[in-house]
């Protein structure tokens, strides 16, 4: 079980070791994640997968478009919290200055304490998002009778949720009559490798009459799993009598599944052969699932398009290497000085690791709402807007049930100039988020960098995470 958490924390510290978007709030290639992840009816070829199929149809290249990691590599990273800012955390945990200079610890004062509470009172997730395309490409088919796509695409998600109740006891101390619970501890990681086929065409025979034109698309998905570890169920309190008699109950279920490529071993099986990390390109799955992406686009008079699509409805099975960390018990502590008394409590709250059965778990399915207006458009100089509402319909890593809702355009006024993107994001896993992005098309090949945290520029201190996204795309 030590092992275990410490797989956990080296994923989370260091997860940038493992590298388009999925669920409602899931990293992004670096166009759609410069217009606030306003993709529904913006993103276009490529970056239609995962997003809205039906937009793939309308790729501008004539007849292929390829991305890889030349020249420049399809990839997506955000790491960081959803509660703790650079000030709060240099404020609570860097310390303060001794005497002599040097660095000391911080002794919280009552009024630190009430602070440091509130600053966990709207949550205390720690995630990570990393997405890397590793090959994409789209094939237009003679007489535009549709638009093929093949991709192959890498994912390292994380969340990790403090539990308010794990402060609250740092805090207060644990007086008398206080309980504590530990029911919002939440742990969701997951490294998986996603093929898609893809198919998009014209619905033109079938448009209503005011639709100028319509398309729709469909994406197939295997997904094959190489590592999970997930939270399955925790209800897990105490309470300090006042007589100082500790009692309270543990019950717990964590679910975990790694590729022998990891190197994770389980401390319980004391037979298992030595395992380490080892780095292939292929590594060995522990799990598969299907999924299906599926969307319509209608263009509406020469200004408005609207867009709708359902995103990643599947799931995944890990069936191989499969363990499970449980605890049931009750339990009373009459001396918690005691040190028999005490390794009780530890083994009752760590839990006890066995080999378990298969198990099988969502994709993070997600229905996405969007509208786009041609502002204005004179030759290759244009100002374009749109809006976007996604919702997620679980809270699997990369979706949140929370609804996201967007703005974001795309401004370009000379060819020479490179295009100008920006927009807004709310709700979802982050409250705010002001992205801007540039990209470059020159000739057949297509550039493009962004960042959804602009505003942390003007406001060091309350940056939360750390996010950018880098993607390019050849056109022939």
């Amino acid at each position: 079980m030590k092992k275990f958490f410490i797989v956990i924390l080296v994923n989370l510290l260091f997860s940038g070791l493992y590298a388009q978007g999925g669920g409602s709030t899931g990293a992004a290639d670096a166009w759609s994640t410069s217009t606030g992840k306003t993709y529904t009816v913006l993103a276009k070829g490529l970056y239609a997968i995962g997003k809205n199929p039906a937009n793939l149809y309308l790729t501008e290249a004539k007849r292929w478009e390829v991305s890889s990691h030349f020249p420049l590599p399809n990839v997506h990273m955000r790491v960081g919290t959803d509660f703790l800012s650079l000030n709060e955390y240099n404020y609570f945990f860097g310390g303060e200055p001794g005497p002599n200079g040097e660095t000391q610890g911080r002794y919280l004062t009552e009024s630190d304490k009430e602070r440091l509470l509130n600053v966990f009172e709207g949550g205390g997730m720690i995630f990570a998002d990393i997405a890397l395309s590793n090959l994409a490409v789209a094939y237009k088919l003679n007489n535009n009778k549709g638009v093929l796509a093949f991709t192959m695409n890498d994912y390292m998600m994380q969340k990790f949720n403090i539990p308010a109740g794990m402060i609250d006891l740092f805090v207060s101390g644990n007086p008398p009559n206080k309980t504590y619970d530990f029911n919002d501890l939440d742990v969701k990681i997951s490294y998986l490798r996603e093929y898609t086929f893809s198919f998009a065409r014209d619905l033109n025979f079938m448009k209503p009459k005011f639709v100028k034109n319509l398309y729709g698309g469909v994406t197939l998905k295997y997904m094959q799993g190489m590592a999970y570890a997930g939270v399955d169920e925790m209800n897990t309190n105490f309470t300090t009598q006042p007589d100082g008699i500790l009692t309270g109950q543990s019950r717990m279920r964590i679910l975990t599944a790694f590729s022998d490529n990891v190197g994770v071993e389980y401390d319980f099986d004391s037979t298992a052969e030595k395992k380490n990390f080892t780095f292939s390109l292929f590594p060995k799955p522990v799990g598969s699932g299907f999924g299906i992406d599926f969307g319509l686009t209608a263009e509406i008079g020469d200004r408005w398009k609207i867009g709708l699509a359902f995103t990643d409805i599947g799931s995944m099975t890990w069936s191989q290497n499969v363990a499970e960390y449980i605890s049931y018990h009750d339990f009373t502590i009459t001396e918690i000085i005691d040190p028999i008394q005490r390794d009780s409590l530890v083994t009752f709250l760590k839990g006890e690791g066995r080999y378990t059965s298969a198990f099988t778990k969502p994709l993070p399915t997600a229905f996405r709402l969007g509208a786009s207006f041609l502002v204005w458009k004179n030759d290759f100089k244009y100002f374009l807007l749109s809006m976007d509402y996604n919702q997620g319909f679980n809270n699997e890593p990369r979706n949140s049930t929370s609804p996201r809702i967007s703005i974001g355009g795309e401004w370009n006024q000379t060819k020479w100039l490179p295009y100008m993107r920006g927009g807004f994001s709310f709700g979802g896993d982050s409250p705010f988020i002001w992205s801007v992005g540039i990209g470059f098309n020159w000739g057949p090949v297509e550039f493009n960098l962004a960042t959804p945290d602009f505003h942390y520029i003007f406001i060091p201190g309350d940056a939360q995470r750390i996010a950018f996204a880098t993607s390019a795309r050849w056109k022939f």
